[in-house]
Order: structure tokens, then sequence, then C-alpha cells
């Protein structure tokens, strides 16, 4: 009989291993969002927004990967190389 942590475990490790894959796969990207100043309408800088693009899942928000990608170390690759591939 599976525990509930044995079950939360497995589960951490399985979206481990899926986040690498995904990063050898490239399916991380990059989108850029303008910081734009209110009161006159300039762009005073630019947020950078990581993607997790699932061939076939779609599209995922960070809150699905993000906290996995962090506790694990893996979110500076998958920005770094989003980053320097100029995506």
């Amino acid at each position: 009989m599976v525990t509930d942590p044995e079950r939360n475990i497995t589960m951490v490790n399985d979206a481990f291993t899926t986040i690498v894959r995904a990063l050898v796969r490239e399916e991380f990207v990059l989108y850029y969002q303008p910081q734009i100043e209110v009161e006159t309408g300039r762009v005073r800088g630019v947020e950078a927004l990581l993607r997790w693009r699932h061939p076939e899942w779609g599209l995922f928000s960070p809150g699905k990967f993000i906290g996995i990608a962090e506790e694990s170390g893996l979110i500076l690759q998958a920005g770094n190389e989003r980053a320097l591939s100029g995506q």
C-alpha cells in the first residue's frame, strides 16, 4: 500500500523528470512584457516571463512548474538557456 508521503515523493520525482525532459526538448520559452509608466505611457523596462510549451498539454503558466523547478535548481538552467538562445 502506498502512503501519502510516498505518493508525494513519486509525484515530485515524476515532475522533476518531466521538467528535465522539457529542458532537453527546449520546451521552455520566454515572453517579454513591457513595463509601462502610467503617467507618461513610456516603456520603463521589460519583464521576462518563462512559460512551458508542452507538445501535448499546451502552454503552462509558471504556477504549474516554477515551484518544483526552483526547488530542484532547474529554474536557473531553464531561464538561462532561453535567454541565451534569444527567445
